[in-house]
């Protein structure tokens, strides 16, 4: 009984490792939606800055400049606090008692918390503090012990904030990768919009990086219109190393500098970099099959050293054609996971098109495509671009494809959209009695957080702990419901498990195609356009030496280069609920107010409700009073029986 049912645990993820994967396409009208974005897109806005306590001699201090008469919250993050002392004083040299001042709380990284103390100052005197640890008399700290020893994150409410992005998304090992930072008082730093830098304001800019073997490197950042900072002299700085190594690269932009009115400044932003080996590169040619009358496969000409062929790309393309009159006419998008394959003697990756594509666009030969892009599926890197690249075809196909009628009012159909179904997938439903609902958790839970009792014929995947990339976490679901014969289910994702529910739908044919009515996809609490704290976080895990480890599909940058790839047509059947704490100021209400120190406001302790809102999905609101997981400010979102009875009942089966 055992090995049968290995074998079907084998047999399971061999499918979801194989899952049918769709040909994607849409309109003319949707290629800015599927274009590389910029890294402006991800930029970080930060009112505070990161700081480490690294202990020299068993004693640390640095200056804490408060540039706020209002409001100046930090706190201290140390696996070894209770073997340090802490001191702070204000600009006039007085120790200031931090008892009364002090609050225990955590930082929430999925199920992990990483404790701190979070010290308020209302009203305090503007100037430069400074703060010191050192370690209790008697307490001796072995050379193996954590370094650095500690963390400290502030928070000043003032108009000054550092807006920082990364210089590229081309980040490949052997390439250079950096940040570009400036300071703003724009009251408006909201997702997508570039504020303007203030001049003249910074006296020091440079950039901390640690590299995925450990080891530090710290650069300074120029204003001199070299660094990819535009001009010289304009208020934005740029620094950058080579990228040695692939793996995951920290960095931390650390900006000071005085206002007019002389009041210091100090400000961090916090950036996890993903570095990829450059596994494919386009060589420029590109040409055509056709092997039936309705489609054509474009064929992308590729160099792939050392690469196994079943290794797993999403490529993409926007096709162009002739008018009648002779100009140029866009056709259509197209996008697929794709591996490299042998076509005609050349390595090639290949997009299919529904030639019903060139039907509505009236479109005649011959063929361009523009805009191309390969990227890693794992973390979404774009590996290489083709700006332009003329079709190469036969006269016989160039005869046929201008034979094609022209029908500018043809109905767009949803397998022009999504592809044919592949043979080897049955959209016909079994007559076993499998669950019809999956549930879904997200990055690193303790387990799935949905009770049980308020859901019918539903699976519960839990997969402890992880850690995964969206493509990976869409293997493991697929995988859990192959065992378990579900050939016809929506998803319902908390947190990460709602990407990964719209992962799914968009790029493979699954049981969730064969669901005939209903919500397809319903999302609580995901951020589907990243999360700001990924930085802050990776920087915690990473010194207090445990947590599930940094995950760059929830980075706003790798959020931005996931969802360039997702359709429309997918968005279109996601569901997605927020919540929040009850909506005020700082600390007038909040579900984590360690959180609140890094997060864009309002939040929900781990997602950004402006980072929730999947643009062509359906918000289907936010609700105040609930928190992100158990242990916050209020109840947990999860836990709301009234919205979980809804979404069971929207469930499409």
């Amino acid at each position: 009984m055992k090995v049968a049912a290995f074998l079907l645990c084998l047999l399971a993820l061999s499918h979801a490792f194989n899952l049918p994967r769709k040909n994607l396409a849409g309109l003319p009208s949707e290629f800015a939606m599927h274009r590389l974005p910029e890294p402006t897109v991800g930029a970080m806005t930060e009112k505070g800055a990161f700081l480490y306590i690294d202990l020299q001699d068993s004693h640390w201090e640095s200056p804490l400049f408060v540039d706020s008469a209002s409001l100046f919250v930090f706190a201290i993050f140390s696996p070894l606090a209770d073997s340090l002392d802490f001191v702070l004083t204000n600009p006039s040299g007085q120790v200031v008692p931090l008892e009364d001042k002090t609050t225990e709380t955590y930082y929430p990284v999925g199920s992990e918390r990483f404790p701190c103390k979070l010290v308020q100052l209302n009203e305090p005197q503007v100037g430069q503090w400074k703060l010191s640890a050192s370690s209790r008399a008697g307490v001796v700290l072995s050379s193996d012990d954590l370094t650095p020893q500690g963390a400290v994150i502030t928070f000043s409410e003032s108009p000054i904030k550092a807006w920082t992005h990364l210089m590229t998304y081309h980040l490949v090992a052997g390439d250079r990768v950096g940040l570009v930072s400036r300071i703003t008082t724009d009251s408006q730093t909201s997702l997508g919009v570039i504020p303007s830098a203030t001049p003249d304001v910074i006296y020091q800019a440079y950039m901390e990086v640690l590299t995925p073997q450990g080891v530090q490197i710290t650069v300074p950042m120029h204003d001199d219109g070299l660094n990819a900072d535009e001009l010289a002299n304009d208020g934005i700085y740029g620094g950058s190393i080579p990228a040695t190594e692939t793996g995951t690269y920290t960095a931390t932009a650390t900006l000071r500098g005085k206002t007019a009115d002389g009041v210091e400044f100090m400000r961090t932003t916090e950036h996890v970099i993903p570095v990829v080996t450059n596994e494919i590169d386009f060589t420029g040619q590109t040409f055509i099959s056709m092997t039936e009358p309705t489609h054509i496969n474009i064929h992308f000409g590729v160099e792939t050293p050392d690469l196994p062929k079943d290794h797993l790309f999403r490529a993409y393309a926007e096709v162009y054609g002739t008018s009648i009159t002779g100009e140029e006419v866009a056709i259509c998008w197209l996008s697929a996971m794709v591996n490299p394959e042998e076509v005609a003697g050349q390595t090639v990756v290949t997009l299919e098109m529904d030639l019903s594509w060139a039907v509505k666009a009236a479109a005649l030969p011959p063929y361009s495509v523009k805009n191309v892009y390969i990227q890693d599926a794992y973390v979404y890197i774009p590996l290489d671009t083709l700006d332009v690249s003329s079709v190469a075809m036969t006269a016989t196909q160039t005869r046929r494809l201008s034979q094609l009628p022209k029908v500018p009012s043809l109905e767009v159909t949803r397998e022009m959209k999504v592809g044919r179904v592949p043979a080897e997938f049955n959209l016909t439903r079994s007559s076993v009695a499998a669950p019809t609902l999956m549930m879904v958790h997200g990055y690193c839970s303790d387990g799935n957080p949905f009770p049980t009792q308020h859901f019918t014929n539903a699976a519960f995947f839990s997969k402890p702990k992880a850690n995964l990339s969206n493509q990976n976490f869409t293997k493991e679901v697929a995988a859990y419901a192959a065992t378990l014969s579900m050939d016809a289910y929506s998803i319902i994702g908390h947190s990460q498990g709602g990407m990964v529910g719209l992962h799914l739908y968009n790029s493979f044919w699954s049981g969730m195609d064969r669901t005939t009515s209903g919500k397809k996809i319903q999302s609580l609490g995901t951020p589907f356009l990243g999360c700001t704290g990924a930085g802050s976080a990776a920087n915690l895990i990473k010194m207090f030496g445990y947590g599930c480890g940094t995950n760059t599909d929830l980075t706003v940058d790798g959020a931005q280069l996931w969802l360039a790839g997702i359709s429309a047509e997918a968005r279109s059947e996601v569901y997605f609920y927020t919540t929040t704490y009850k909506l005020g100021n700082l600390f007038g209400d909040y579900c984590n107010a360690a959180v609140n120190l890094v997060l864009e406001w309002p939040n929900d302790g781990v997602t950004e409700l402006e980072y929730t809102n999947l643009p062509k999905g359906t918000n289907m609101g936010n609700t105040q009073k609930q928190c992100h997981t158990s242990g916050m400010g209020y109840m947990a979102q999860y836990d709301d029986q009234t919205r979980n009875a809804a979404m069971n009942s929207f469930a499409a089966r």
